[in-house]
């Protein structure tokens, strides 16, 4: 669901740099980290497309991103889920998702 997210992003701003720059611009417009630590060289790109980024669909990539590494973390991490609320909030976050893109 996050690499599908970040597809998203990149269908709607710019499909050229997937990995890196729609993945920064997501983490900057949920606050998950700023422009300061930047290099130059993508700064201005991720600050345009993160302009436009709606803000509901960065705090759900946010969201995402977060079950995504309690599931490789296996819940070994004190902040690990179980399966059911796994199951139950990646539901929950694909009908997002989903409300999302139809607008």
């Amino acid at each position: 669901m996050e690499e599908t997210i970040r597809t998203y992003v990149c269908n709607e701003t710019d499909r050229n740099n997937r990995e890196r720059i729609a993945k920064i611009a997501l983490m900057i417009k949920s606050e998950a980290i700023t422009e300061k630590n930047l290099s130059t060289d993508v700064k201005g790109k991720v600050k345009r497309i993160a302009d436009r980024l709606d803000p509901e669909i960065a705090k759900l990539s946010y969201q995402v991103s977060q079950k995504r590494n309690s599931i490789n973390h296996f819940e070994f991490s004190d902040d690990s889920n179980d399966y059911n609320s796994l199951k139950r909030d990646l539901k929950k976050y694909y009908k997002e998702f989903k409300k999302i893109i139809e607008i």
